[in-house]
């Protein structure tokens, strides 16, 4: 797939605006259009490659819809390899674990053993089977790409494009950001929710909702005054970026006496922006590009289903993956420069922020069952989106821009 040049002009705010029809919600013909030419051709984040850092070192990940589940594994050479998680002989699942250190993979249906590679190992009462080869029976291989740190796998027999190539125009240094720097897992939170996988990928990537739905957690925090949304419509897999800034207002949310001493002896949270702040990036230039002081995030929605919220010192990466048409399976994950906790000052800290977390990401999962019930049945046959939501509708766009170019080929190659 060519790569045109991203356009450096910024178009007018009402452009980046438009309608979308709500039976991309909950069409089933459309849904399984975006498995197919989107989720199983596209590059998807799995895992961070600081998660499997030792040799035998893995994690296995349920596709869902898309696909059977994945084992991501680093090999004795120290090389990250991934595989169906699918016994070449009765189909049962090889490692039922979700993460571990192992030598071998070993079916507890029959017993048959892989190694780190994927080659059966392997095979009792060898002497009986007289159709298997065992140079070749090995595990079924996935492509693996890694960029910032996060280990990509892709589906498709030959993928479409590099990793490189799908991750443009992110650059170089906020690849680096991601991924040459000591990044700690601070906080997981994953959930199942009735309702179709981009609903609560749209509330991520937009902040046009935050004073409406979050007046406590988080409302009249931040501005995205004087912040127009990039779109990258022609490129692979980047759908577009927007930053957010501390509000300077009244309405700005005063901190509760719990996150004021949440933020008196902890380096996390929004309440300490002002604070010195030890783990600093190393790779200033790859965020907050103006330099402002009010900066707050920058907000990167990419395909299939992953959108990065980069701050100085975290990352928090939200991820859907589609179930069915009306279901899907959320997790959130937030990476940080601050070491985990070493006293019960730091630890109150981390509480603290999690809690809080916590509380936005309940405040915006309330609504999306109510909106996914409305859709199929109800009279609203056309969603609006302004400037602010623009990467939610520029993610649709390219899906679309994915689905359509997938046909083609198809069409081409029957």
């Amino acid at each position: 797939m060519n790569q045109p040049q991203v356009s450096p002009a910024i178009p007018a705010a009402a452009a980046l605006g438009g309608q979308l029809p709500t039976s991309n919600y909950w069409s089933q013909q459309h849904f399984e259009d975006e498995l197919e030419y989107v989720f199983r051709r596209s590059w998807i984040n799995i895992c961070r490659a600081d998660e499997i850092a030792k040799p035998g070192d893995f994690i296995v990940q349920d596709l869902y819809a898309i696909g059977t589940s994945v084992i991501v594994v680093r090999g004795n050479d120290g090389v990250i390899r991934a595989f169906h998680n699918m016994c070449t002989h009765r189909g049962n699942q090889v490692e039922v674990d979700l993460q571990g250190n192992k030598k071998w993979f070993t079916c507890l249906f029959h017993g048959w053993t892989y190694d780190h590679e994927g080659h059966l190992v392997g095979l009792p009462q060898s002497n009986k089977f007289s159709t298997v080869q065992k140079d070749k029976g090995g595990l079924t291989p996935i492509h693996v790409g890694i960029w910032g740190g996060f280990v990509h796998i892709c589906l498709a027999e030959k993928p479409p494009m590099t990793i490189e190539e799908f991750m443009q125009p992110l650059t170089k240094q906020l690849g680096a950001h991601y991924g040459d720097q000591p990044w700690h897992l601070s906080l997981r939170l994953s959930v199942e929710v009735n309702c179709n996988w981009k609903l609560p990928y749209d509330a991520v990537i937009e902040f046009y909702h935050f004073n409406a739905l979050h007046p406590k957690s988080i409302g009249g925090g931040m501005s995205m005054k004087d912040s127009p949304a990039r779109l990258f419509p022609e490129q692979a897999g980047v759908v577009g970026h927007f930053e957010a800034f501390y509000a300077k207002t009244e309405a700005y949310l005063e901190p509760t006496p719990v996150q004021q001493l949440a933020a008196a002896v902890g380096a996390s949270g929004i309440h300490t922006k002002s604070n010195a702040i030890e783990c600093k990036t190393r790779y200033p230039e790859a965020i907050n590009r103006n330099k402002r002081e009010d900066w707050a995030v920058d907000v990167y929605a990419t395909l299939p289903h992953v959108a990065y919220l980069i701050q100085e010192q975290s990352i928090a990466v939200q991820s859907s993956w589609p179930i069915a048409v009306d279901r899907c399976h959320i997790t959130l994950d937030v990476w940080t420069l601050t070491p985990p906790p070493r006293n019960f000052a730091e630890m109150f800290n981390a509480s603290a922020v999690k809690s809080r977390t916590a509380d936005i990401v309940v405040e915006d999962f309330s609504t999306l069952e109510r909106i996914q019930n409305n859709l199929k049945h109800g009279p609203v046959r056309t969603f609006h989106y302004n400037a602010d939501e623009a990467q939610v509708k520029g993610l649709q766009d390219l899906i679309q821009v994915w689905i359509d170019r997938g046909k083609a080929a198809t069409t081409a190659g029957a």
